[in-house]
């Protein structure tokens, strides 16, 4: 933040729909650079189903295969979520400390 500037960081929700994050990313680098009106919305579910790994099981199953691991890492980063979601002003990050 202090390197780059708060208006020039984006965080985003992965758990957003991929047209929040896209109007996100526009807003940040600027609507000069592509017009949200030029966006190929209707291709956003293409690229979804494209960069996905379609072994993961989602971070659930890291909970049941790795219990102590998870435990571990969710005490280690607690404050650094809970310092990230006050800066943001957001809640999201305080998830990643909770079993799905």
């Amino acid at each position: 933040q202090k390197e780059y500037g708060e208006e020039n960081v984006l965080v985003v929700n992965m758990n957003d729909d991929q047209t929040t994050t896209v109007k996100k990313f526009l807003n940040l680098v600027g609507t000069d650079m592509l017009p949200p009106a030029e966006y190929p919305w209707e291709e956003l579910e293409d690229f979804d189903a494209a960069y996905q790994n379609k072994a993961y099981e989602g971070r659930s199953s890291a909970y049941t295969s790795f219990p102590l691991e998870m435990k571990l890492l969710e005490e280690y980063y607690s404050t650094y979520n809970e310092d990230l979601a006050e800066l943001l002003g957001e809640y999201f990050p305080l998830e990643w400390n909770v079993e799905l």
